[in-house]
């Protein structure tokens, strides 16, 4: 969980525990629910041969999706997902053409099966789910399942060569003695990777040659991390400062004794004596090893509003045990402490266009022993709320020629003038923040918005 510096050892050790869990997660975070193997039948058709755990997929959902595992000839080799009925399906069909089969080729697929996470677009609408299950698209995801790819290649590979290797076909042959414990043998497949993120299996056990293996590995895929401006806030999620070395990058153990969730880019830039493109690629480095979360100025001008994410601290004990010890002020010693009802309640009354400030005059805080920052801090960190961003626009041509009246008659205010000298700082086109103006020109956000020029606006976004 993301700690700024100025919370207590346990609570920000705490805190990191909890943004790991509820933020960004890797390739591995899917949770495999099982396998089932599948093939073409020459009499039955595309039929499931078996499947772990017993009764994973229901006929009426292999008959509805079928047409995805058991594929069209040109899609075998090709790694497919498909969310439909509550799952994420993931495959790679491999087709093997001889005249030694009675219709010149062997058909297969070894399918994974995850439970369908809520950003699949998986509704509980069974008509829905059919129709989506028809028009999902079919291709190679870069997303936090492309780590389970390789798995599934992996996997795919190695049932090909029990079927190839030695002319065996230990796959196809009805007198095989692999194929009755095909079921045996993906079970422990599905065990080895849930309990262990890999498998290391001598097929031999199962009645394939003693040269035959199956040497899977789960990695995580890292996400690419984000643009980072000077005007943000980086947070640390773990406690790097015991940790720092000399063998540690320059620019990162300069950079660190200065993240305390407070200081934006910029001032640390300045802090440490750096550029701030050096401090912004060192937190680039920080983000895409999960070591931090990046975040905007604390200011009692932001507005908030809950996100989709917000149940989870309904939901999740732990997520619940962490938020009520970090947002208290005290760090919980004088006994006091928020419960979970009234932060529940507090994040979801966080509306948009509502300032901070009029959300302290709204509700008492300080009576319940919540520091607003920390308050702040974790439900960004965790994604319980997002921050809503002020962009300046400088509405339509009679807007500009507005704003080049007022300015040539009564001059430039200082704010105005430091706007100009930005890059692009005459352009008021929305597409940048009041907070990176205000970076950028070392001045404060309310006074670049109270100097803006006339016939400029400011939307929420």
């Amino acid at each position: 969980m993301a700690a700024p510096a100025e919370s207590t050892s346990s609570s920000s050790s705490e805190t990191q525990r909890a943004a790991a869990a509820a933020g960004e997660g890797g390739a591995d975070g899917a949770e495999l629910a099982g396998v089932f193997y599948c093939e073409f039948d020459n009499k039955a058709g595309p039929k499931v041969v078996c499947q772990y755990p017993p009764g994973l997929l229901r006929p009426e959902v292999f008959e509805a999706t079928r047409e995805y595992f058991i594929t069209k000839p040109q899609l075998a080799g090709r790694v497919i997902s498909l969310v439909a009925y509550g799952w994420r399906f993931m495959g790679c069909a491999v087709k093997i053409e001889s005249s030694r089969y009675e219709r010149n080729f062997f058909l297969f697929n070894v399918c994974f099966v995850f439970a369908a996470q809520p950003d699949d677009g998986d509704d509980g609408s069974q008509q829905q789910q059919q129709q989506r299950g028809r028009h999902t698209q079919q291709q190679q995801h870069a997303t936090v399942h492309s780590g389970w790819e390789r798995v599934v290649r992996k996997v795919a590979r190695c049932m090909r060569s029990l079927e190839t290797d030695g002319q065996l076909a230990l796959l196809s042959s009805d007198d095989s003695p692999v194929k009755p414990r095909l079921g045996e043998l993906l079970g422990r497949l599905v065990s080895d990777l849930r309990h262990r993120a890999e498998c290391q299996l001598s097929l031999s056990q199962f009645g394939a040659p003693a040269s035959s293996t199956l040497s899977v590995k789960l990695l995580p895929l890292r996400r690419p991390p984000p643009a980072i401006d000077e005007h943000q806030v980086p947070v640390l999620v773990r406690q790097l400062r015991p940790l720092l070395t000399a063998d540690w990058e320059l620019a990162v153990q300069r950079c660190v004794p200065y993240v305390d969730g407070v200081r934006h880019v910029r001032a640390i830039a300045q802090a440490a004596h750096l550029p701030p493109t050096l401090v912004i690629d060192a937190c680039r480095h920080l983000h895409y090893y999960g070591c931090l979360r990046i975040i905007d100025v604390f200011q009692y001008s932001n507005a908030y509003a809950p996100t989709a994410r917000l149940h989870l601290l309904r939901t999740s004990l732990p997520l619940q045990r962490l938020c009520v010890r970090y947002v208290a002020a005290d760090d919980g010693a004088g006994g006091r402490r928020a419960s979970i009802e009234q932060l529940l309640a507090l994040y979801a009354a966080l509306k948009p266009g509502t300032s901070l400030a009029d959300f302290c005059l709204e509700h008492d805080l300080v009576a319940s022993d919540i520091d607003l920052r920390r308050f702040i801090t974790f439900g960004l960190c965790n994604g319980l709320i997002r921050r809503q961003h002020k962009r300046p626009l400088l509405l339509g041509s009679g807007g500009a020629e507005a704003a080049a009246r007022a300015a040539s008659d009564a001059g430039p205010t200082d704010c105005q003038a430091a706007i100009g000298t930005l890059p692009g700082g005459g352009r008021l086109d929305g597409s940048r923040t009041l907070d990176a103006l205000a970076s950028a020109a070392g001045l404060p956000a309310d006074d670049i918005e109270r100097s803006l020029a006339p016939g400029a606006v400011v939307f929420l976004k």
